[in-house]
């Protein structure tokens, strides 16, 4: 079957030394259309839930499992954007070589939401995460899994995933990523991309 998505052309005039560093470009600007449509989506679902806290039926949906999905979603584009600009631990100087230069490409860009990703490794690694919270035996008159409401949970509760409408965060356990912040940090790292295509052209940006 005939392709119907049209290939991306290197744009004319942007050396071929510097094509390594138009694809991670590229990558990152992909990325953050997901972090961006993402959080656009769980605006809809934080709007439902306080509506509905105040006694207001707006005649929608979001159940909290459309919710996680939802946040799974941007968390995994968050990750994408994190490996792409940071080593994570990885040892090959490639790599390291290679996100140093594409910072700097990007004029180093403070990101510190992005940069701490306790909150994705949790959700990622639940097991694991699991298994650190039960070595200490909590103890709690209830448990959930995923809690999603206006209202925090009761302090003797052991709350794991959590999306706070009002506050607009992704929570597991004492972990908060704010999808305030994180939404400015991919805007500004769109406005970082549109503003390195043009230096491409005059620079070579040779990623390895």
């Amino acid at each position: 079957m005939e392709s119907t998505v049209a290939p991306v052309q290197k744009p004319r005039g942007i050396d071929g030394k510097n094509f390594a560093a138009l694809l991670f470009l590229f990558e990152l600007d992909d990325q953050r259309k997901l972090i961006e449509r993402g959080i656009a989506r769980l605006r809809e679902s934080a709007e439902h839930w306080t509506k509905m806290h105040r006694g207001v039926d707006d005649g929608k949906r979001s159940p909290p499992i459309e919710i996680v999905e939802r946040c799974a979603n941007v968390l995994g584009a968050t990750a994408g954007v994190k490996r792409v600009l940071y080593p994570c631990g990885r040892k090959d100087r490639r790599v390291i070589r290679r996100c140093e230069l594409l910072r700097r490409l990007l004029d180093k860009p403070a990101l510190p939401t992005i940069e701490t990703l306790a909150v994705r490794d949790s959700w990622e690694h639940a097991d694991e995460r699991l298994d650190s919270m039960l070595a200490q035996r909590p103890r709690g008159i209830s448990v959930s899994s995923l809690y999603v409401a206006a209202e925090d949970p009761a302090p003797d509760q052991i709350t794991l995933r959590r999306f706070d409408p009002v506050a607009f965060a992704i929570h597991y356990r004492d972990d908060v990523l704010s999808l305030v912040e994180l939404g400015k940090e991919a805007s500004t790292i769109g406005d970082r991309v549109k503003h390195a295509y043009p230096r491409l052209m005059d620079n070579i940006v040779d990623l390895y």
